[in-house]
């Protein structure tokens, strides 16, 4: 379990370090092709040419990419699917009720929220089912304060 967490960090560290080293590696580029461009410096003061930076760190910048996508493919470092669903929360539906012979599923934000003022939308999905959204406009304690 701690190796997965420490797996997961680094995980999400990996694409940070990526963008701010193509940020680096970009404002470098607009240094050694502004120098010359400018007459601040020789063209190959930087002991390499211009367009071989720019092959440098194009490569480089592929590598970052094919290192990103093989990393998020790998599947051990994405949690259990038990642990995904604690996570965020998953809602389980109540039975659906039928409205003019369609399946009408609801969905009320803020999330469990009952009593006060309700806007209901209806919004089709397909010819056999509609969704209710309920969105609380007004909350029971602003009506009934006491």
């Amino acid at each position: 379990m701690e190796r997965s967490t420490i797996s997961m960090k680094q995980l999400l560290m990996l694409p940070k370090l990526f963008v701010i080293l193509t940020v680096i590696f970009v404002m470098w580029i607009v240094i050694v092709l502004g120098g010359p461009l400018f007459g601040v410096f020789e063209p190959n003061w930087t002991g390499i040419s211009p367009s071989l930076w720019m092959v440098l760190i194009s490569i480089l910048i592929g590598a970052f990419i094919v290192i990103d996508i093989v990393l998020y493919a790998t599947p051990k470092f994405f949690p259990p699917a038990e642990e995904m669903e604690k996570s965020i929360g998953l809602v389980e539906f109540p039975e659906v009720e039928q409205r003019n012979g369609k399946q009408v599923f609801e969905f009320t934000y803020p999330v469990g929220s009952k009593g006060g003022v309700f806007s209901k939308t209806y919004v089709k999905i397909n010819e056999g089912a509609i969704i209710r959204i309920r969105n609380q406009m007004i909350k029971k304690e602003e009506i009934w304060n006491d």
